[in-house]
């Protein structure tokens, strides 16, 4: 069965050849799967969509969240048995669940094992995810945030033994084109220009910014190419999702934000001078328990 769940979002572009490596790898009964890793907002999880699209056969789909990690296995509750794993040892539950999933996968080419947002995996979710990755019938993608708390079989996984794809912004040419993808029509060089300037070559912001700038106006076409006059300010609706990820931080926590956006890094001494301190731990704490795909 085809891939059929991908989310909508952004056009893939700028990607082409880690696309490729992807694929490859994935159709390799030799190598074990691929980890997608990058920060937030650089489009993992519309990538790995992306990747799983280019799959030809059998692609079971596991969306990693907070709130199932609070239950074991929870983020392949779908994929499970209805009556659950039964009584006995963990281990004894952990092969149980190895094997359903090995049922669900297709007898003449490997299935694919989506795990998106794999670093907000329970343990029990981790340790299922390592010993699936020893079948020859099961090919891993998993997306993932680097720097984000996670088990350490998770960590070993796509360390040691899956092919690791790193996303980065995007550079200029891939914003004006990830821009005219969403226009229907190319940017001007100076409007892309700006527009990567302005979202740091994120997708997520960039993408946005161009909803945004063409709702509000500030985008005119011209003989088949858009236009952006003058600069580019925060559109409202990503002002609202920034506030919303900020809120509830105290009024240090955010002078600290502040800092740092427009003088990174701030040093030690600073730190310790400003008694900022408390408002570092408090962004510490805020950073793991968030979720930002």
């Amino acid at each position: 069965m085809r891939w059929s769940g991908a989310h909508e979002g952004w056009p893939v572009v700028g990607r082409d050849d880690a696309l490729a490596v992807a694929s490859g790898v994935l159709s390799d009964r030799d190598q074990q799967g691929v980890a997608v890793v990058g920060p937030a907002g650089v489009g993992r999880t519309r990538f790995g969509d992306e990747v799983a699209r280019q799959v030809t056969g059998e692609v079971l789909y596991v969306p990693a969240t907070r709130s199932a990690a609070s239950i074991p296995f929870g983020a392949f509750a779908a994929l499970l048995p209805s009556d659950g794993l039964g009584d006995g040892e963990p281990y004894v539950r952990l092969r149980r669940a190895v094997d359903s999933i090995l049922d669900r996968a297709g007898a003449d080419e490997r299935t694919v094992v989506y795990v998106d947002d794999a670093h907000l995996l329970d343990e029990a979710s981790a340790a299922l995810v390592l010993q699936l990755s020893l079948s020859e019938r099961v090919s891993l993608l998993l997306t993932l945030r680097p720097d984000e708390p996670q088990p350490d079989a998770l960590v070993d996984l796509w360390k040691d033994s899956l092919t690791r794809i790193e996303l980065s912004p995007l550079d200029v040419d891939a914003t004006a084109a990830m821009a005219a993808a969403i226009l229907g029509a190319p940017l001007d060089r100076v409007g892309a220009q700006a527009l990567h300037r302005a979202g740091g070559g994120v997708p997520l912001v960039t993408r946005e910014l161009v909803t945004g700038l063409r709702s509000e106006g500030r985008l005119t076409e011209r003989d088949g190419i858009w236009l952006l006059p003058g600069s580019i300010e925060v559109p409202p609706r990503l002002a609202e999702l920034t506030e919303h990820r900020l809120s509830g931080l105290s009024p240090d926590a955010r002078f600290v934000l502040e800092m740092v956006a427009m003088s990174e890094p701030l040093g030690r001494a600073l730190v310790v001078k400003l008694d900022l301190l408390g408002a570092l731990g408090e962004l510490v704490v805020r950073r793991r328990n968030s979720k930002v795909g």
